[in-house]
């Protein structure tokens, strides 16, 4: 792995690890709870959308992509010719998902896809 891949990967393993801790602060009754609580019709409307439960099951396919990416540079790194486009597609696809976190005051522009 390279530096700089290795350190795309640490991050996103770190936000994934963040949201997961706060997914599971909560249940999805007491997040259903505290939603209704909002005033705003478009608050409610998009919470709605992201409960504990469903927040966890998106933390786990993340860490199922990365566990594939990882899977295909172990096996084209073992190789002598160019990486395959498998590994492209999923390098590009990681780089897209981690790109969400711009923001973020560790993330790195260099892994623009």
């Amino acid at each position: 792995m390279t530096d700089l891949t290795d350190a795309m990967v640490a991050f996103y393993r770190a936000r994934l690890d963040e949201r997961e801790a706060a997914a599971k602060k909560t249940s999805d009754d007491e997040y259903a709870w505290n939603v209704g609580c909002s005033t705003s019709y478009d608050s409610v409307a998009h919470a709605e959308l992201h409960p504990p439960s469903w927040a966890l099951l998106d933390v786990a396919a993340e860490r199922e992509l990365l566990t594939t990416y990882e899977e295909a540079r172990a096996f084209y790194s073992a190789r002598t010719s160019a990486p395959a486009g498998e590994l492209y597609g999923l390098h590009t696809a990681l780089a897209l998902r981690v790109s969400v976190h711009a923001r973020h005051p560790e993330y790195d522009s260099r892994w623009k896809p």
